[in-house]
């Protein structure tokens, strides 16, 4: 199919004629029909960056946003409608191999379907890029297709698209660079029963973006579901949470940012409950979901004054927002109290008790409030898995939105794991693209061993590597050490990891280090990485919680089963279970702490040293669990036949017809697709058809006849040119 070249030849990118721009019917056909520059990048003469670039800049200006690169997909934000996702688009890709249609996302979900069926095997599609490039809406349209492609309704297929707007609300939020971005990675898996029919789904989630709870950059927003309440709810509703308005609220007013242009937040919580409504969320349940939702609010107007030694409370506003957040959950206020302006300290055989100063209570709040959001959601995401799952399934296909490679002013934590998340995922893909290469030297019968191919596993073991230690290794050592400081952990980085060609520590900046990622080099602050790491809760916080009167409460936190004749926490028993074995997994600290049913006298009593000692001192670290998790996730896509849809923004406005040149090839960059090019300059990067090298050339040896077999017709050619040809 291809002349190969391993020399450098002169010559632009080929064009392919544009055709006339259709009328007004059929609108969306009209604009798939418009052939424009190369719909396969693979196909390009010579493949570069640039030549990228204006390829892909060709097509978006004449609204063709999707472009492959192999079965790649590359996928521009136009930020606009386009008629291109209907029913008849549906039933149009329905059965049709890759590359028989313009591209299309519908082509790419096709393609995973149809070679579920055809090699039983479980199927992944990757869905990646920045915030904002519409990671989202792609993810969302390929379940619509899957949805709408079987054309038998089992009523999970709808239940499915229903947790969108569930999870939106409760894990999206506005940011500088999209007014609807993922504060988390997820991987919907959607399960096919013999008939290849969809009869379930599950859903996994990484990294929850804890920290937005505390703190808004200017300009951006809280998770969604607090402006719902705040701005949406009823009088009613909002005097039953005892809610104020959004600017009240510490957690969501310093960014001066409370609304996104064009969301109507009663209707987002109207959609929000209705929802709920599919997965038994009703009634008593969803009430017990916004009083923790509430209670998360009051928690950030709890402030404290010094006092002595410790703290007390800043006021008669303060006592107020004590006793409002302390009825919402089940506690006395006096309790409460306790487990937010105490700590406990263990000695040998007994535990002292001794006050916090005032800012040490206010983190210690900012932590109770990000482990109740998170706890929520977790119990959420069970939920919506305990009424979509399948107890049996023939095959799957998983679909990952995950978030992009990152770089901010100031990198911390946060960045580090998604950066990590990126290196393994950019290996991952690496492999795949040199996998796509050799079927295509295969098939030319081209030797292909001759080809060297070095990836990022350098970056990935400075990381994840246990001997010698990695930075995550490092930072749990120093997590777990009483007497460790942000100086100390960078000393102990730059004694293990100072001659790693990935690592570097910045001259004249303390608490800093870099990391030359594939993607380019980041700095990373390191700012609160071990409190951020140890990821818990002080045992006396959660044993009060624990022993809650507020049932729905007590059961997130207990660390026994506790009966639930009235259904507090949903239906779904398989959620609680789900739910206790994953927490069983992860050795949650909330193992061992005494059960709110054991007869205890006060919740403030200290249970013995021993058992919740034990198990609080084994639990795992965020970093690690996340690297575990991660870990996971690669094993389970190296199961599957991948397939790649790379999102990019077209510009930092989010305006329509908008094509930023800068912001584009940065993002190429980031994508990979500069080591997709890497990998094909590796082996012969310039490439033709048969008839257009015999076409192109002919005039040199014009004596060459011309016959319907052009791949005979190349070789003879080349004979006469005297070419080394494979």
């Amino acid at each position: 199919f291809f002349v190969f070249f391993s020399v450098s030849m002169a010559g632009g990118d080929k064009k392919k004629k544009k055709t006339k721009k259709g009328g007004n019917n059929e609108e969306g056909k009209a604009l798939m029909a418009k052939r424009i520059g190369y719909e396969d990048m693979t196909l390009m003469e010579n493949m570069t960056l640039d030549g990228v670039l204006s390829n892909l800049k060709d097509r978006y200006v004449e609204d063709l946003i999707y472009t492959y690169t192999s079965s790649i997909l590359v996928a521009i934000n136009p930020y606009k409608r386009l008629p291109i996702y209907t029913d008849a688009f549906v039933k149009q890709y329905k059965g049709v191999r890759l590359g028989k249609l313009p591209p299309h996302i519908f082509a790419i979900a096709e393609t995973a379907y149809t070679a579920m069926i055809q090699h039983e095997r479980n199927q992944s599609v990757l869905v990646s890029g920045e915030s904002g490039a519409g990671k989202t809406e792609s993810t969302k349209l390929i379940l619509q297709f899957l949805s709408a492609r079987t054309g038998r309704s089992s009523g999970i297929d709808k239940m499915v698209l229903a947790s969108v707007p569930v999870l939106e609300a409760m894990g999206n939020a506005k940011t500088g660079r999209n007014d609807n971005s993922s504060r988390f990675g997820k991987l919907i898996k959607i399960q096919f029963d013999d008939d290849y029919y969809i009869i379930g789904s599950t859903m996994e989630h990484y990294l929850l973006e804890k920290s937005r709870l505390i703190f808004q950059a200017p300009g951006e927003r809280n998770f969604h579901i607090f402006y719902q309440m705040t701005n949406g709810m009823s009088k009613e509703d909002k005097e039953r949470y005892s809610l104020r308005e959004a600017e009240y609220y510490n957690y969501i007013n310093k960014s001066g940012c409370m609304t996104v242009d064009g969301m109507d937040e009663s209707k987002e919580l109207q959609e929000f409950r209705e929802a709920l409504a599919l997965f038994d969320i009703t009634g008593d349940l969803e009430h017990q979901m916004f009083c923790i939702l509430a209670s998360v609010l009051h928690i950030g107007n709890i402030t404290f004054k010094a006092e002595g030694e410790g703290c007390a409370l800043d006021g008669p506003d303060a006592q107020k927002e004590l006793e409002i957040t302390a009825e919402l959950l089940g506690l006395t206020a006096e309790d409460l109290l306790f487990a937010i302006s105490k700590k406990e300290i263990k000695m040998r055989s007994e535990i002292i008790t001794k006050p916090l100063n005032a800012e040490q209570a206010r983190n210690q709040g900012d932590a109770l409030a990000k482990h109740l959001y998170s706890v929520l959601f977790d119990w959420l995401v069970s939920q919506l898995n305990g009424c979509t799952h399948a107890e049996t399934y023939k095959q799957f296909i998983g679909v990952l939105d995950i978030f992009g490679f990152e770089v901010f002013t100031k990198n911390s934590l946060e960045q580090f794991l998604i950066n990590f998340a990126n290196e393994k995922l950019q290996q991952f893909f690496n492999n795949q693209i040199f996998k796509l290469e050799q079927v295509i030297y295969e098939q030319e019968k081209i030797d292909w061993s001759i080809i060297e191919f070095k990836d990022n596993q350098e970056c990935l073991d400075l990381i994840e590597q246990k001997r010698p230690p990695g930075i995550i290794s490092i930072l749990d050592e120093e997590s777990k050490f009483p007497r460790a400081t942000d100086e100390t952990f960078v000393e102990k980085l730059t004694s293990n990891l100072s001659k790693h060609a990935n690592f570097e520590i910045p001259r004249l900046s303390r608490g800093k280090f870099n990391v030359k990622h594939f993607a380019g080099e980041v700095s990373y602050e390191v700012d609160g990485w071990r409190e951020k790491n140890r990821d818990e809760l002080p045992e006396h916080m959660l044993r009060i919680l624990g022993q809650s009167k507020n049932l729905f409460t007590a059961i997130l936190y207990s660390p026994e089963e506790i009966a639930d004749p009235k259904g507090i926490t949903g239906k779904s028993p398989f959620a609680r279970r789900q739910a206790k074995k994953e927490a069983a997994g992860r050795e949650s600290p909330r193992a061992g702490v005494t059960s709110p049913r054991s007869g205890m006298t006060s919740p403030r009593s200290a249970v013995a040293v021993g058992q919740a000692a034990k198990k609080g001192a084994s639990k795992l670290t965020l970093g690690t669990q996340f690297k575990n998790q991660l870990q996971n996730l690669m094993d389970l896509l190296g199961s599957t036949e991948p397939y790649f849809i790379r999102c990019v923004k077209s510009n930092p406005q989010k305006i329509p017809n908008n094509f930023d040149d800068k912001l584009i090839y940065d993002q190429l960059l980031y994508a990979g697709m500069l080591e997709t090019i890497r990998i094909r300059r590796l082996g012969y990067p310039i490439r033709w058809t048969h008839e257009d090298f015999f076409k192109r050339f002919r005039v040199i040896s014009p004596q060459v006849a011309q016959t319907k077999n052009f791949r005979e017709c190349a070789e003879k050619l080349a004979l006469t040119l005297d070419m080394n040809m494979p």
